[in-house]
């Protein structure tokens, strides 16, 4: 991300197929993840994103860390946006789903969120970011979907041990 230079700090993401918080939730007995608040990440990810600064920016890579933060990342199953009505709360329009590659559109997604809220979407563009609840039938969680890094595997918080996070003091400036 580009640099904030007002403040001296340089936003750097480990990208990989993402994390998964798998938990079972009493109301139904499903598995579902969910996210949680935790200012650190996995000392695997610090280590990632260290070699990532050796090799593209070394003067950078033993840097201590200003924060450290998990990014929740919405990706749809078929990597596609989700901007929608919410098909039971009419009210709530959805605009989610960047799938790795949202951030690229963030020049324009706006405009077309505010075109769906208002009703004014083209027709294309509502059939293709419509809810599909059917692309997610099946879905094998432990799919990349195309996504790269981090070992090629979507990982689980629920496998990384309590000493395994990084220590970065949670006063850390954001």
């Amino acid at each position: 991300m580009e640099p904030d230079e007002d403040n001296h700090e340089l936003k750097i993401c480990d990208e990989h197929p993402g994390y998964l918080n798998w938990t079972t939730d009493p109301k139904t007995g499903r598995m579902v993840s969910l996210p949680f608040a935790k200012d650190q990440i996995p000392l695997e990810a610090e280590r990632r994103v260290r070699e990532f600064l050796q090799e593209c920016m070394p003067h950078l890579a033993q840097r201590p860390f200003s924060f450290a933060r998990i990014c929740w990342c919405a990706d749809t199953p078929d990597r596609a946006f989700l901007i929608t009505p919410h098909p039971e709360w009419k009210s709530l329009v959805l605009g989610v789903g960047g799938s790795g590659h949202g951030f690229m559109h963030m020049p324009i997604i706006g405009g077309y969120i505010a075109d769906a809220m208002e009703g004014k979407l083209e027709d294309m563009m509502r059939r293709t970011w419509r809810w599909r609840p059917e692309t997610a039938v099946g879905r094998d969680w432990k799919d990349t979907q195309g996504r790269f890094g981090g070992g090629n595997v979507v990982m689980d918080f629920q496998d990384v041990k309590e000493d395994e996070w990084t220590t970065i003091p949670s006063n850390s400036k954001l």
